[in-house]
């Protein structure tokens, strides 16, 4: 039921010309407060974007795919999502949205290509924030990585593994086996590259490198290679045109 209005007399002043004290009242309406559900309410609109994430790299790398990490950003009310984005050279760029976690593996891929990474954070309001690229190209292997086949009954085995690669550069790792039953005292491992590699720093291992042959041996700490174990050494190198998986061997005395 709606609230009855009310009237108040409000004393004014006499006038100037009046010859008596007296007032004159005049009669005001007030409207009524209201009676329920009449409170004011104000909407906040959130239009502050999150934080730039750090950036995009790549590892896990494979001649098909790889797998992206990146920083975590912040935001006032949250972090939705990220937009990850995988740009391959000579094809169109690819945006992810990633709603869980700050990692996110791409299979499927083309072997040998390279391609650049970017992010972003988005919430919940559509906030986007600055994007952040990885200042470098990755590029895949041009081959697949070798599967290891069951080791000969005795012997050593050794197996290579291009575990980055980038425009002019790449990561391997090597690991020799003791594939016996009797224990190394020491190892040699060596192999050819094919496409003009250069080894320019090695470690857990003594490299020699004569032109395209290279041969590693193990140091002081870790010759010895109980049966059935293995020892790894990796290493930083550069390539050409190419960089292809060479076949590497070993030897365990």
């Amino acid at each position: 039921m709606a609230a009855a209005a009310m009237t108040v007399a409000v004393a004014l002043p006499a006038s100037a010309n009046a010859g008596t004290n007296a007032a004159a009242a005049t009669a005001l309406p007030i409207s009524p407060a209201p009676t329920s559900g009449a409170a004011a309410t104000t909407s906040l609109v959130d239009t502050q974007p999150p934080s730039t994430p750090g950036a995009p790299t790549a590892s896990n790398i494979t001649s098909t795919g790889f797998t992206a990490t990146w920083g975590r950003a912040t935001d006032n009310v949250g972090v939705a999502a990220y937009l990850l984005q995988y740009s391959p050279q000579g094809g169109s760029s690819v945006t992810i949205t990633v709603t869980s976690g700050l990692t996110y593996t791409f299979t499927g891929l083309q072997p040998g290509t390279c391609f650049g990474l970017g992010v972003a954070a988005v919430d919940a309001a559509g906030n986007k924030s600055l994007s952040i690229a990885h200042p470098i190209l990755y590029c895949l292997p041009t081959a697949p990585p070798p599967v290891t086949s069951a080791p000969p009954p005795a012997g050593c085995v050794a197996t290579y593994a291009i575990t980055g690669q980038w425009p002019g550069g790449f990561q391997a790792e090597v690991t020799v086996r003791n594939a016996g039953t009797t224990a190394f005292n020491a190892w040699t491992a060596s192999w050819t590259f094919g496409g003009g590699q250069q080894i320019s720093q090695l470690w857990n291992g003594s490299h020699t490198q004569s032109g395209a042959a290279v041969t590693v041996k193990n140091l002081s700490w870790n010759g010895s290679i109980p049966a059935g174990q293995s020892r790894t050494f990796g290493f930083l190198g550069s390539w050409n045109g190419t960089n292809p998986l060479p076949t590497p061997t070993c030897v365990g005395s």
